[in-house]
């Protein structure tokens, strides 16, 4: 049963406005939380979800080992997130972003997405459509950055 047809039931049966019948389907039907990859995964399987699911675990062995293969391998009732997913729906981790600086010169780390790398620069990129200059932790660590985080000469500030 999908949510709307739940929320439909509980307005008839129960007499409650739909509004009311919303609420209370969300108070009861929790959606899992995944990251970004597992939505993505999920996004590119949902019409054929059985059978992509059992694919995957035939080809185990032989299946690459990026981070939704991990999260499968490490996550404990997967499976049972993937079909909960699919039953009702699901919410993306939000992951925290954040801006860095050099405390002495007035240099923010920048990543260069066309060229696949990063840079301390003293122009803001907001308007290069191959730059950014709002990182994860992840992007960060992954790169060799993950001591920013604890260098006394970097300033490494939350960004929305």
């Amino acid at each position: 049963m999908t949510r709307e047809e739940a929320v439909k039931k509980l307005v008839t049966a129960g007499r409650l406005s739909v509004v009311h019948a919303e609420d209370l389907y969300d108070s009861i039907v929790t959606k899992p939380v995944v990251p970004q990859y597992v939505a993505d995964w999920y996004e590119e399987h949902k019409d054929n979800l059985n059978e992509s699911i059992w694919e995957h675990l035939v080809n185990w062995d032989y299946a690459n080992w990026d981070d939704f293969h991990r999260w499968m391998s490490l996550e404990t009732g997967a499976i049972t997130t993937l079909v909960n997913m699919h039953q009702f729906g699901y919410e993306v981790e939000k992951e925290m972003k954040y801006e860095v600086k050099l405390k002495k010169t007035p240099q923010i780390l920048i990543y260069d997405e066309k060229n696949e790398q990063y840079y301390f620069s003293i122009h803001s990129t907001h308007s290069t459509i191959f730059s950014r200059e709002y990182h994860t932790r992840k992007e960060l660590e992954e790169a060799g950055f993950g001591w920013v985080f604890d260098c006394e000469g970097v300033e490494v500030k939350e960004v929305e």
